[in-house]
């Protein structure tokens, strides 16, 4: 669950934008001199800060979330990569978690890049092999219970939930049906552009147990890209 504004905050903010879009518009008519395009040009500029200033230094909460909501909903690309950047960048847990929830909603696909230590061992190396291609697909965030779904096909035996710093997936087989491996996929947010975790899974099948040297376990470095 997360925090939602008063609804006359959400009035004020949805009023900013409007105005910001129609009052603002950069396309110049056929009559608009360039000294009245450049006016409008330091008018939306300052339109957009004061919005940004909002996310990154209101001390109301509900405020501070309200308005990165309505900016990632405005037409205007940069308000938008600014508003994540901040939100990201934020050390209000709950607006880096509504950071996330939309970045992940607004995906086709998250693509994860497995980092294969310069002395990685066979289990490591086995985990690799096995994950390296991994995409996860069709991505959707319950905005209720913040669980994540994806595609049933491609990602099969996936599951996971954002929490306040990140993503926590696990992947397991229901008994019987040939467990293999079973692993969990950490994943905090380290930056404004970056997410960092890891890889952690139980080997169990006795081929991959020979491939892995005997070792049960491999853990692997895992890096996401948030722009």
């Amino acid at each position: 669950m997360y925090l939602v504004a008063p609804r006359h905050v959400r009035l004020f903010l949805s009023t900013i934008l409007f105005v910001f879009a129609s009052y603002f518009p950069l396309t110049p008519g056929p009559a608009m001199a360039q000294s009245d395009l450049i006016l409008k040009i330091k008018e939306r500029a300052k339109a957009r800060a004061e919005i940004i200033e909002l996310i990154k230094s209101s001390e109301d909460a509900g405020l501070r979330l309200a308005a990165f909501e309505e900016a990632v909903k405005s037409d205007d690309p940069e308000l938008r990569l600014s508003a994540m950047g901040v939100a990201f960048s934020s050390n209000d847990k709950r607006l880096r978690k509504a950071a996330l929830r939309h970045f992940l909603n607004d995906r086709p696909e998250l693509r994860l890049e497995f980092l294969l230590p310069d002395n990685a061992d066979k289990a490591q190396q086995l985990l690799f092999d096995q994950h390296q291609a991994l995409r996860f697909m069709k991505i959707k965030v319950d905005p209720r219970t913040d669980i994540i779904t994806f595609d049933k096909y491609k990602n099969q035996f996936w599951s996971g939930h954002l929490i306040d710093d990140g993503i926590d997936l696990t992947f397991k087989r229901p008994r019987g049906s040939g467990e293999t491996l079973r692993c969990i996929l950490k994943l905090r947010i380290a930056s404004a552009s970056l997410m960092t975790g890891q890889l952690d899974c139980v080997i169990k099948a006795r081929r991959m147990l020979k491939k892995s040297g005997g070792k049960n376990r491999g853990v692997l470095p895992v890096k996401v890209s948030l722009s």
